[in-house]
C-alpha cells in the first residue's frame, strides 16, 4: 500500500467530529454541575420565599445581570483556553470591563448614602455567607468543566483552571442571586466578586491536575 492510500484508509476510519463539539462539551459540563448546585439550593430551602415579589426590585436584576455577564465573558475565555496553542489575549479584558462598568452603581450608591450608613449598606448581614456559598456552589461546576476538559487540550492548565474556576464562580453567583437578601450595589461588587475570585483560585490550584490530558 502506498502512502496516499494509507492516509486515505486511516482517514476513512476516523469518526467525524462536530465543529461545535468543544462548545457542547463545555456547556454540558457547566450545566450539569450548575444543576447539582441549584438542586442543593432548592433542597436546603435557601431560595428566597418572596422571590417573585422581589423580581420588581432593580437590585435583583443588577445582581443577575452582573453575574450573567461575567459568566458569558468567562465562558468565551474558557473556550479559548481549551484549545492547544491558544492564548487568552485581550479576552481577559472582557470580565474586567464588566466589573468596571458595574462599579458605576456602587459609586453612585456610596455618594447618595449618608456617611454613617455606608458601612452597614456595604457589609449587609450576609457578607461572608455570600462568599462561602458562591465558593461551595461553584464546586460542582468546576468538576463538570473538569470532565469536559478531559477531551480537550489546554496548553496552559493553570491558566485554563483559573478560567474554569472563575466561570464556575460566576455561574454560581447567578444561582446565589436567587437566594441573596441583599440589594446593595456596594455589597454586590465586593462580595460577589470576592466569591468568584476565590472560586478562580480553587480552579488555578487544581487546574494542573484536573485539566491535564
Amino acid at each position: 500500500m502506498d502512502t496516499d492510500a494509507l492516509i486515505d484508509s486511516l482517514a476513512a476510519e476516523t469518526p467525524r467530529v462536530s465543529p461545535y463539539a468543544t462548545q457542547i462539551r463545555l456547556a454540558i459540563g457547566l450545566l450539569a454541575g450548575g444543576s447539582i448546585s441549584m438542586a442543593g439550593l432548592v433542597a436546603s430551602a435557601s431560595l428566597r420565599p418572596d422571590l417573585l415579589a422581589q423580581a420588581a426590585h432593580i437590585g435583583v436584576w443588577i445582581k443577575i445581570s452582573y453575574a450573567a455577564s461575567l459568566t458569558l465573558s468567562f465562558l468565551l475565555l474558557t473556550y479559548r483556553l481549551s484549545r492547544p496553542t491558544a492564548r487568552a489575549g485581550y479576552l481577559w479584558l472582557a470580565p474586567l470591563s464588566v466589573t468596571v462598568a458595574v462599579m458605576l452603581f456602587p459609586t453612585k450608591e456610596f455618594l447618595a448614602t449618608p456617611p454613617d450608613q455606608r458601612a452597614a449598606l456595604w457589609l449587609g448581614t450576609t457578607s461572608w455567607r455570600c462568599v462561602g456559598l458562591i465558593m461551595v456552589l461553584s464546586l460542582p461546576a468546576i468538576a463538570g468543566l473538569g470532565w469536559a476538559f478531559r477531551r480537550l487540550a489546554p496548553e496552559d492548565p493553570r491558566a485554563a483552571g483559573t478560567s474554569v474556576g472563575l466561570l464556575a464562580g460566576a455561574f454560581a453567583a447567578v444561582e446565589y442571586a436567587l437566594a441573596c437578601p441583599e440589594h446593595s450595589a456596594m455589597f454586590l461588587v465586593t462580595f460577589y466578586t470576592l466569591g468568584i475570585c476565590l472560586a478562580g483560585l480553587i480552579g488555578r490550584l487544581i487546574g494542573p491536575r484536573l485539566l491535564r490530558w
